[in-house]
């Protein structure tokens, strides 16, 4: 039995470091792509929808994304035809994502980003709270990276007090 959940546990890990790279690393350069492009077009305001796939009806999301005026916000609407909604803005700062506020009606979620002089995230903080079950819950995404800017390993703390560390390979 032992064996088995080492086993599990070996070829789960990599998924998980994988998941750090992809959500802080990816994510926030597709992000600061999109923003250029957006501002470069010089685009306002862009409404829609999203179904799921091989759905008539049923599962529709509408959304509405502004930005504004300065370019320094982009706030997305976002509804769902059960009535459930959702709101989320980001900030930019120079062309760069610096704060995202999301949220609905029980749960909030704030994430601040600070970058190295290179250009990658050297900080991610994500504090949530929760209303319903009266929770507040933060997490920390510190990255250190080799001379190239490839990320050599990042600490992931959990509420001040639960520490892991990622290292890239």
């Amino acid at each position: 039995m032992k064996r088995w959940i080492w086993i599990l546990s070996v070829a789960f890990v990599p998924a998980v470091n994988g998941q750090y790279y992809f959500n802080d690393i990816v994510a926030n350069a597709q992000t600061h792509q999109q923003y250029k492009l957006l501002r470069a077009q010089r685009v306002k305001k862009i409404t829609g929808y999203s179904r799921e796939a091989g759905q008539d009806s049923g599962g529709d999301v509408l959304f509405t994304q502004e930005v504004s005026m300065d370019g320094k916000r982009i706030t997305l609407y976002s509804q769902e035809q059960n009535g459930k909604t959702s709101r989320t803005i980001t900030y930019y700062n120079l062309g760069k994502l610096v704060k995202s506020e999301s949220g609905n009606k029980n749960v909030q979620s704030t994430t601040q980003y600070t970058y190295h002089e290179s250009g990658m995230p050297s900080r991610i903080q994500t504090t949530t709270r929760d209303t319903f079950l009266a929770s507040t819950n933060i997490e920390v995404h510190e990255y250190f990276f080799k001379k190239d800017s490839t990320p050599d390993f990042a600490y992931i703390i959990r509420n001040t007090s639960d520490t892991i560390q990622v290292i890239f390979t």
